[in-house]
C-alpha cells in the first residue's frame, strides 16, 4: 500500500488538542489511524475521515476494536486493536494484514463500515467490512458495494472471502426519439445479493456461505471452507 506512510508516531500534543476525552479503554480514530500507519492522523481525519472505520468487537470486558483503513487504491489494512487498560491508546492483537477489496471502480465516493460484526457465528472469530463505493461524470455513473471477510487466528488476521452485496451503473445512450424535457437518455443496471451462512460450523471450521439474489431469492453462488479459506474465494456476479 504505498500511498500512505507507515508505521510513524504522531506527536502527542497536536493529537491531545484533536481528540476528546473517552472512557478508558475506548479506542479513538486518531489512536487507531496511527496504529495502522499513517503519519499525521489529525489532518488525515480532517481530510478523509470516510476511509477509516472502527468498532467494538467481542465481548466489551476484551477491550477489543476491528479497524479498517483504506488505502487510495482498492486495498484496505485491516486489524484487531486492543484499547488498553487506564489509558486511551491502544496496541494491535491481530494484523495489520493488507488485502484488495471488490469494488467496480477505485475508491472515488468511499463509505466503510464494520458490519457485520461477527459474521461467521459467535463461536467463529471474524469480522465483516463492508464497502461501498461509487463514481459520477457527466456520462456514466457506477456504484458498488461489497463485504470482505476477515479472521482472526492468533495474532494473525487473514482475508477469507469477499463478495459483492450491490452493483449499479448508468450510462448515457442514444435517445429513440428526443425527449421534451431535453435531458439525455440513460440506461442503468443492478443487482443486489445477500451473502450469508448455511448451517453451523463443523469442528471448528467456518460454516458455508450462499450468495443469494435478491428479490428473487434464488441461489447463486456456494463458498465452502476448504484450507485456510472459502472456496471459491470470492463472488463476482458474471456479465
Amino acid at each position: 500500500m504505498p500511498h500512505l506512510p507507515r508505521r510513524t508516531v504522531l506527536a502527542g500534543a497536536g493529537l491531545a488538542a484533536f481528540l476528546p476525552s473517552r472512557p478508558a479503554g475506548a479506542l479513538g480514530p486518531a489512536e487507531a489511524a496511527t496504529l495502522l500507519g499513517v503519519t499525521d492522523a489529525a489532518d488525515f481525519l480532517r481530510r478523509k475521515s470516510e476511509f477509516l472505520t472502527i468498532a467494538p468487537w467481542g465481548p466489551p470486558a476484551d477491550r477489543l476494536w476491528a479497524a479498517c483503513l483504506a488505502d487510495e487504491d482498492s486495498s484496505v489494512t485491516a486489524a484487531i486493536i486492543q484499547g488498553d487498560a487506564g489509558a486511551e491508546t491502544g496496541h494491535i492483537v491481530a494484523g495489520p494484514v493488507d488485502a484488495d477489496v471488490l469494488t467496480i471502480e477505485p475508491f472515488w465516493t468511499l463509505d466503510l463500515s464494520i458490519s457485520p460484526p461477527m459474521p461467521l457465528g459467535p463461536d467463529i472469530p471474524a469480522f465483516g467490512v463492508t464497502v461501498s463505493n461509487s463514481y459520477l461524470s457527466t456520462g456514466r455513473s457506477s456504484y458498488s458495494m461489497s463485504m470482505s471477510i476477515f479472521l482472526r487466528q492468533g495474532s494473525e488476521l487473514r482475508l477469507v472471502f469477499s463478495g459483492y452485496v450491490s452493483t449499479g451503473a448508468s450510462e448515457v445512450v442514444p435517445c429513440r426519439k428526443p425527449r421534451p424535457d431535453g435531458d439525455p437518455c440513460r440506461q442503468e443496471q443492478k443487482s443486489r445479493w445477500i451473502i450469508k451462512t448455511d448451517g453451523a460450523a463443523a469442528s471448528g471450521k467456518p460454516p458455508p456461505l450462499i450468495v443469494v439474489e435478491r428479490p428473487s431469492g434464488r441461489i447463486v453462488s456456494r463458498h465452502v471452507w476448504r484450507g485456510d479459506q472459502y472456496h471459491p474465494p470470492t463472488f463476482e456476479p458474471r456479465g
